[in-house]
């Protein structure tokens, strides 16, 4: 089976590379080709512009040498636009729901893209908080009619 990982693996945190990592590694023992969707958020970039120069180099590292990247997305329309060859697409783990982190909430994360047969699969996603902004519950309502499964990691 062919699966995307979409998540923010670009963030330079090594808890968000390491579970991308992780969590393609498994996948690919498991016999699947795994790809991870390189969904560039300039605002999750600017965030981590002061992180210095030897540590993104390392970071940038970890990533080329790591994590099998796809073509970069840089918007949701051209991740929505792209033909994808996923069987299955699989959003998290992290604080992909983070609407303080991505300023509010990407539906790229809900999985809004893709043919009609793909899987789509929300697994450990987590809001980073244990209250919704007004908007933000509205948004949720509206994008979780688009994965077929979910787990999360607050109640």
């Amino acid at each position: 089976m062919k699966i995307g990982i979409i998540t923010l693996h670009h963030a330079h945190n090594s808890g968000a590379a390491l579970q991308t990592f992780a969590l393609q590694t498994r996948l690919q023992r498991y016999g699947h080709e795994v790809a991870v969707l390189n969904y560039r958020l300039e605002r999750i970039d600017r965030s981590y512009a002061s992180t210095s120069t030897a540590r993104k180099r390392k970071f940038n590292q970890f990533v080329r040498q790591h994590l099998n990247l796809s073509p970069r997305y840089t918007s949701l329309s051209d991740l929505q636009k792209a033909r994808h060859p996923y069987d299955a697409v699989i959003a998290g783990s992290d604080q992909i729901w983070n609407e303080t982190i991505l300023g509010g909430l990407n539906s790229a994360y809900f999985c809004n893209f893709g043919t009609e047969g793909l899987r789509r699969i929300i697994y450990a996603a987590s809001l980073g908080s244990d209250r919704l902004s007004a908007s933000c519950r509205f948004l949720m309502q509206r994008y979780l009619q688009y994965p077929d499964f979910i787990s999360v990691r607050e109640d």
